[in-house]
């Protein structure tokens, strides 16, 4: 049988040891704390590129509703046409009306600027932009467009270009096929 000596076996931690234990201990909490600031920032970039997406995405698709052209006044040249209103979006009826549009913040459809005011209120996007071009475009064999320097076709270009707070450009853009 083995026997022990109590002396030994009843010691307990040294300062030494606590001491020794404490520090491994901080410095394994300052590295937590540092990783999850990185994963918070990660995220808070994440979301603002998810929200600039968004407000490109939503504006396209708005502008893909629109005619291919104005249905009072056809015609080949891009904008504004008479009646429009270059700031009331509800104004405008064709693709190429959003032609040089800048918003900044982003507008709702109805008008309302997304700035968190209002009632009910708007989201805040007060740091976020976005721009339109609407341009002629040629449809190639290969199933490609390519930019007209002829002028109109029976094809549109619109690219929406957003931008907010760390998000450099997100462009989407979609082509409208003249009926």
């Amino acid at each position: 049988m083995w026997k022990f000596n109590s002396a030994l076996t009843n010691k307990g931690l040294t300062f030494l040891e606590i001491m020794v234990t404490l520090f491994l201990f901080a410095i394994s909490v300052v590295g937590f704390s540092q990783m999850f600031s990185v994963a918070l920032d990660a995220n808070y970039r994440s979301n603002q590129e998810l929200i600039a997406t968004n407000l490109a995405h939503g504006l396209i698709d708005e502008i893909l509703t629109k005619h291919f052209e104005d249905p009072t006044e056809p015609g080949d040249e891009l904008g504004i046409n008479t009646g429009e209103d270059p700031s009331d979006r509800t104004t405008f009826d064709d693709v190429d009306d959003y032609n040089e549009l800048v918003e900044s913040p982003p507008v709702t459809v109805s008008g309302l600027p997304m700035n968190g005011e209002g009632d009910p209120p708007t989201p805040d996007y007060s740091d976020f932009s976005i721009s339109v071009s609407v341009i002629y475009v040629d449809y190639l064999e290969d199933g490609t467009y390519t930019e007209t320097p002829s002028g109109a076709t029976d094809y549109k270009k619109a690219t929406v270009t957003s931008s907010g707070p760390y998000v450099k450009d997100i462009t989407v853009s979609a082509t409208k096929v003249k009926p």
